[in-house]
Parts: structure tokens; C-alpha cells; sequence
């Protein structure tokens, strides 16, 4: 029961922020310029995690 009841948790919690199309952030000049966030990863990440990760943010993209 207490997985059913996460369950309906997150979808109530998922229908009532979704509000996709909206911006947080109204004043033009805070957003990143080209809608491009720099970033830089830690140097304790081999090449799998890198790549791994990369592929992550190709997907969230």
C-alpha cells in the first residue's frame, strides 16, 4: 500500500506543476545567453561516466 500511495503522490504532484511553457525567470537579462548553461565535470569521472553522462544530457537536450 505505501507504493500505491507514493504513486499517487508523485502524479498529483506531477499534474499540479506542470506548466510546461512557462518560465520562473521573467527578466530577459538573468536567463543564459543561447539558452546554453556552461558546465564543467569533476576530473573523478573516468571516460564510461563521462560518456554515460553525456549521453544523459543528449537525451535531456
Amino acid at each position: 500500500m505505501e507504493g500505491d500511495f507514493a504513486i499517487e503522490n508523485l502524479r498529483k504532484f506531477i499534474s499540479d506543476n506542470n506548466k510546461l511553457g512557462r518560465s520562473a525567470i521573467r527578466e530577459a537579462y538573468r536567463k543564459w545567453p543561447n539558452r546554453e548553461i556552461p558546465y564543467t565535470l569533476s576530473s573523478q569521472y573516468g571516460s564510461y561516466a563521462r560518456s554515460m553522462i553525456a549521453r544523459a544530457m543528449k537525451l535531456a537536450d
